[in-house]
């Protein structure tokens, strides 16, 4: 004659127990996981449009340099982003103030946009550039 084993049930239970904490703590490692992954994302996007944003300064600077009276460029493709750029005179002659801002987009849609100003005094052996502050965005 066959014992009936008695605790069948009771290591069904804690296989059960043991398979919920596993399930819970697998859960939290992915979260952390997704969170680190969107981080560096994030950050990878904002040096992107900080980027954008230098090109433009950069081309203004040029046009600048060619033409004194330009005022304006918009939405100028680089990779996958835009830049547009602003230039208002400054105070005294060959001084301009320039405003950048380049924009990640998807699609239609700005992922990251950061915006630079610059100070630029246009002399006749060169060009002095003093950077402005960075205001990025939403």
């Amino acid at each position: 004659m066959r014992m009936r084993r008695k605790n069948g049930g009771s290591v069904l239970l804690t296989a059960l127990v043991l398979l919920s904490v596993l399930g819970a703590a697998s859960a939290v490692v992915w979260a952390q996981l997704h969170r680190g992954v969107e981080a560096g994302y994030a950050a990878h996007r904002q040096e992107a449009a900080r980027c954008l944003a230098e090109a433009g300064l950069i081309h203004a600077t040029a046009q600048l340099q060619q033409d004194p009276a330009f005022t304006s460029v918009a939405d100028v493709p680089l990779g996958a982003g835009y830049y547009s750029v602003q230039v208002a005179p400054g105070a005294g002659a060959g001084a301009y103030h320039i405003t950048s801002r380049g924009e990640l987009r998807d699609g239609t849609l700005v992922v990251r946009q950061v915006q630079l100003s610059a100070s630029l005094q246009l002399r006749p052996g060169g060009t002095t550039a003093q950077p402005g502050a960075e205001a990025p965005e939403p």
